[in-house]
């Protein structure tokens, strides 16, 4: 991989095609992902992978119970990994980038994730403040699963604008489905928020109903991917980065300097 400059992600648990990804990737890829789920037998499988050629991790909130929904059991978890891999397998607390403190949809009806957005918001916070040397990454769209697709774009970029202010570092989203948070209307941040804090069945329903069949127009300085990609190939640099931190200032000041840090470790 000689003309890739960003981080390789090796998106696989699987330990012979980490591998084989890993003596393809020149400087220092990210393994997505290890966990607990069958105690330490991943990070036994991996971590000696690590220190031969090197990189860094994305460790979930899930261990030999399940998968962490409240944000005390992610803490936890977290907590727990952080401590193995840093006390018994010796990885520099820098090199674990990223804790994913996992989001379930709200839309499913289970009673076990009710609730579970506000925790997921909560874990980021704790995870921060508890191991602020970590980052933390989170695939946000699985929130809105189910939902209807104008619904999830709003959805979506509220709770993204929420976890930025818990603390999250790094956000896996489709810049083509997310909104603007400052262009989304009043009534519609409140019908999200509504549903990310107050999940229950007349909550969704109201959600999905006032979303269904609904279709949003593509106006001018609306969408991320506006600003983006209108002529960003032939932008340099610095004129990208000038578009980017005028378009959405408090995400880039927050994620700039959160990337700055890390790559200074």
């Amino acid at each position: 991989m000689k003309k890739v400059k960003a981080p390789f992600v090796i998106d696989s648990t699987d330990k012979h095609v980490i591998e084989k990804a890993l003596t393809y990737s020149q400087g220092k890829a990210i393994i997505n992902s290890i966990n607990l789920e069958d105690g330490e037998e991943r990070f036994e499988e991996i971590l000696p992978l690590v220190k031969l050629y090197g990189g860094a991790l994305v460790v979930g909130t899930i261990d030999e119970i399940g998968m962490a929904v409240t944000a005390e059991r992610k803490l936890e978890i977290a907590v727990r990994s952080h401590d193995l891999l840093t006390k018994k397998y010796g990885i520099p607390a820098s090199d674990i980038i990223f804790f994913d403190p996992l989001v379930f949809p709200v839309g499913t009806g289970d009673e076990q994730y009710i609730g579970a957005a506000e925790e997921t918001i909560k874990g980021i916070k704790m995870i921060k403040e508890t191991l602020p040397e970590c980052l933390t990454i989170l695939g946000i769209s699985n929130v809105s699963f189910g939902l209807p697709p104008v619904g999830r774009e709003i959805l979506n970029a509220v709770y993204l604008y929420h976890c930025v202010q818990a603390g999250l570092d790094y956000a896996i989203v489709n810049t083509e489905k997310i909104e603007r948070f400052a262009s989304i209307p009043k009534e519609e941040i409140k019908l999200a928020e509504t549903l990310l804090y107050e999940t229950n069945d007349q909550t969704l329903a109201e959600f999905t109903q006032f979303y269904r069949g609904k279709k949003r127009k593509r106006r001018k300085n609306q969408r991320s991917p506006y600003h983006l990609m209108k002529g960003w190939r032939s932008m340099s640099s610095r004129e990208r980065k000038k578009v980017s931190s005028m378009t959405y200032p408090l995400l880039w000041s927050n994620m700039n300097r959160r990337f700055i840090s890390s790559m200074a470790r």
